[in-house]
């Protein structure tokens, strides 16, 4: 099956949910409860 990405992933397939790095934010703001992004790991000073 060919898309226009995941937000169209997300349109097409209700049950569909996925975790994403912290890169990859817009799916995340675009489908809050369906994407989930870890909070950042803090930079230890070093």
């Amino acid at each position: 099956m060919r898309s226009e990405g995941i937000a169209e992933m997300f349109i097409q397939h209700a049950r569909v949910k996925a975790e994403m790095d912290e890169d990859h934010r817009s799916p995340a703001n675009g489908f809050p409860d369906r994407v989930s992004v870890p909070p950042k790991e803090p930079v230890r000073p070093g």
